[in-house]
């Protein structure tokens, strides 16, 4: 179950983080013309930059959660380890 709510979970941070991107793009356009300050442009980035934290952290929990569950299951072998290295390495 947590394998399953933790891939949901980061299906949703990745549509967060490129939401923050986009955010973060549309605050510096209006700090250009004038619309925005530098502290909102400042917010922005905050926001990218917690979203992406999150998005690692979820990322992570996701492998842990395999991990615990192919060791519960009797099949952490090599080939999940090298399978879970690889998912790291991304």
């Amino acid at each position: 179950m947590a394998v399953t709510v933790g891939q949901g979970q980061v299906k949703a941070l990745e549509q967060a983080l490129r939401s923050a991107e986009i955010k973060l793009d549309s605050t510096k356009l209006g700090r250009d013309v004038g619309d925005r300050t530098t502290l909102d442009v400042l917010n922005s980035e905050q926001g990218l930059h917690n979203t992406r934290l999150a998005l690692s952290r979820s990322r992570y929990q996701v492998l842990q959660a395999l991990l615990n569950l192919s060791a519960a299951a009797g099949e952490l072998d090599e080939v999940r380890l090298q399978e879970i290295n690889e998912a790291l390495a991304k």
